[in-house]
């Protein structure tokens, strides 16, 4: 998987019921892209001159860790 559309269609094909309107389909596709771009720029801010690399394994691993807290909360819901 080396494209977002390839992580949105291996999602899709996962997560999203076969009977989402298109409706439905156009928002969960806003959402995600919104998601990756939102990544992709943090990942350019850790790629700044400005960010040492200590700093930006943290930042990646603060990252991480609001995603696993995130999934853990979605999971108990």
């Amino acid at each position: 998987m080396n494209t977002i559309q390839a992580a949105f269609e291996d999602l899709t094909s996962k997560a999203i019921p076969p009977d989402a309107t298109e409706t439905e389909m156009k928002l969960f596709s806003l959402l995600f892209y919104s998601g990756a771009i939102a990544v992709l720029a943090i990942l350019e801010e850790i790629g700044n001159d400005d960010i040492s690399e200590d700093a930006g394994v943290a930042m990646l691993e603060n990252l991480k860790q609001e995603g696993l807290t995130f999934m853990q909360g979605v999971k108990k819901a």
